[in-house]
């Protein structure tokens, strides 16, 4: 082979390699953490995360993730704090399936009947169909998102 075939060939290779590199290098959805429930302290109010109906997480790119017990100190964290990075995200405990779900795109209610740990009386659900299952949450109020995550948080959240 020509000093100029091989190195054309050496070309390929490396553009080859920095594809192959580059998509295994691609950003992958951020899924949230696992909640040891009993062992997780609140990051605001440092109580122990213990009912996790009402739990959410904080996942800041290159930090541990930070749990909170109620989505009141969830708020009250966020309210205190400056914004993190760019790529954060937010997750809800939602209240009725227990699954996790991205703070963005749920639903909040304040049914005051209901007790949450720090006396917020704030619960999130996936989607209105979750909350309307939800037995518990007759005359529950409607609450906007800014009374959770404020918008300052939202727009630095990974899209």
């Amino acid at each position: 082979m020509s000093s100029a075939g091989c190195l054309r060939a050496r070309c390929s290779v490396l553009v080859l390699g920095a594809f192959v590199l580059g998509a295994g290098c691609a950003r992958s959805e951020v899924k949230p953490e696992p909640l040891a429930v009993g062992q997780e302290s609140c990051a605001f109010c440092r109580m122990t995360v213990s009912q996790p109906e009402f739990a959410s997480q904080l996942l800041v790119p290159g930090e541990l993730p930070k749990f909170f017990d109620d989505l009141g100190c969830l708020h009250s964290y966020l309210t205190s704090t400056t914004p993190g990075p760019e790529g954060g995200v937010i997750f809800v405990m939602d209240h009725h399936t227990r699954a996790w779900v991205r703070a963005d795109a749920a639903v909040y209610t304040r049914p005051p009947e209901v007790a949450t740990p720090m006396a917020s009386h704030l619960v999130a659900h996936a989607t209105t169909n979750s909350k309307d299952a939800d037995g518990v949450l007759t005359g529950a109020t409607p609450v906007p998102i800014n009374d959770v995550v404020p918008a300052t948080w939202r727009s630095r959240q990974e899209r």
